[in-house]
């Protein structure tokens, strides 16, 4: 459903790609929308590639896994669930989680070995950085994994659905997976080109070099952050 706010935040959005404030994008195929999650931490996907037997990674999942859970209890799939944050990991604890939820204390990156996690200046945000953003220097130490790394250990050989929501990293780690040739039938990923660290061209560049690589935009939220890949088949 559409809402009044939507339709602001599209606007927005608009007036600020023709003012180039903004990535100069649009949906580049039409594909059946589905929603999953709530206002805050819900995303799109195309319903019609996914079955009980789909596997799903989510990366970067804070304190909101309405999107994990929802396409859990809908299409009964495995939902592998990523964020190394400690405090991700105690809330997660306290939850009473469905057995097709399953957690890995793992970073996604463009490089195996350990990466430093920076703190929100925000005490009450819960989720961490690989960018220092905002002169941020408090940090932990987090074990981090190459996708096709991940894939490996767990036994995959492709992917569904991939949703990435890392916090600036997205930049180098699509790169890293595109010029891996990782099956990935759905992409799923906000872009921070509104950080200070990153800039509308970042994300324009990114989206050029997935769409060489075969991935067409489906979705692209009101705010302009979050957008849906599929792979042409």
């Amino acid at each position: 459903m559409i809402t009044f706010k939507d339709c602001l935040r599209t606007l927005r959005r608009e007036y600020h790609v023709r003012a180039g404030k903004s990535p100069n994008t649009h949906v580049q195929v039409r594909a059946t929308k589905e929603k999953h999650g709530s206002a805050y931490g819900g995303w799109v996907i195309n319903p019609d590639l996914i079955s009980k037997d789909s596997i799903v990674y989510s990366f970067g999942i804070g304190n909101d896994i309405s999107f994990d859970l929802s396409i859990i209890n809908k299409y009964g799939v495995n939902v592998y669930a990523f964020d190394p944050t400690p405090k991700v990991k105690d809330w997660l604890a306290a939850q009473d989680l469905p057995a097709e939820f399953i957690y890995e204390g793992v970073a996604l990156s463009d490089k195996n070995g350990n990466m430093k996690f920076y703190k929100s200046a925000n005490p009450n945000y819960i989720s961490h950085s690989s960018v220092a953003i905002n002169e941020q220097e408090d940090f932990v130490e987090v074990p981090a994994l190459r996708l096709d790394s991940i894939m490996k250990n767990l036994g995959h050989t492709y992917l569904d659905i991939l949703k990435i929501d890392i916090e600036g990293a997205e930049y180098p780690v699509l790169k890293d997976i595109l010029d891996s040739g990782v099956r990935i039938d759905q992409i799923l990923v906000e872009f921070h080109h509104f950080f200070s660290a990153f800039s509308k061209t970042d994300t324009e560049d990114i989206i050029r070099l997935m769409n060489v690589k075969g991935y067409k935009i489906f979705y692209i939220s009101p705010n302009g952050y979050e957008y849906s890949f599929l792979r042409k088949q």
